[in-house]
């Protein structure tokens, strides 16, 4: 029953609320391992000009290692935001598009803000190259690193997984 409430298509309650409905359910989503369908649900869906909609719908999405949409439409707030996942989902996009100028760009962004990791810069080498070269350990893992694992077919570490819930563990 929670499942199919979470995974209603049906319009949320009128009133106020603090944060949409669609980010909640999302959340709940990947707290319960349901990956795939927070995936899937947070593709299909769009909250304009809420920042805190746009991560989590990131991360269902990487989460989820829906390739086809990480750098799509869904992530476009990777095009103006400066934190670190959005900067490294960035130069990981436009190193998948073979713009190596703005990957490189980014990356000394990245470099400059002195927000370097080098496990994602191996991650995304692994990626790009299908070396599968097992990354250094990894302090502060996120979405990306796990989208990053799965798409170089690597094993996810228990670290990573425990660091990052129940969807990590399961993958």
């Amino acid at each position: 029953l929670a499942r199919r409430l979470v995974l209603t298509r049906a319009d949320a309650p009128s009133g106020t609320i603090r944060r949409p409905l669609i980010t909640i359910r999302i959340e709940r989503l990947m707290e319960a391992g349901l990956i795939d369908e927070a995936g899937a649900l947070a593709a299909s869906a769009s909250v304009k000009d809420d920042a805190d909609f746009a991560m989590v719908q990131a991360e269902a999405i990487l989460s989820a290692g829906r390739a086809g949409d990480a750098c799509g439409n869904a992530t476009a707030a990777r095009l103006n935001q400066d934190s670190q996942f959005w900067l490294e989902l960035r130069a990981y996009c436009a190193a998948q598009a073979g713009d190596a100028a703005t990957a490189d760009l980014t990356r000394g962004i990245l470099d400059a803000k002195g927000l370097s990791d080098p496990g994602y810069s191996v991650l995304v080498e692994d990626v790009l190259t299908k070396a599968k070269k097992p990354p250094p350990p990894i302090a502060k893992p996120t979405a990306m690193h796990l989208f990053l694992l799965h798409k170089a077919g690597l094993a996810i570490p228990p670290d990573i997984a425990k660091h990052l819930g129940a969807g990590a563990s399961l993958l």
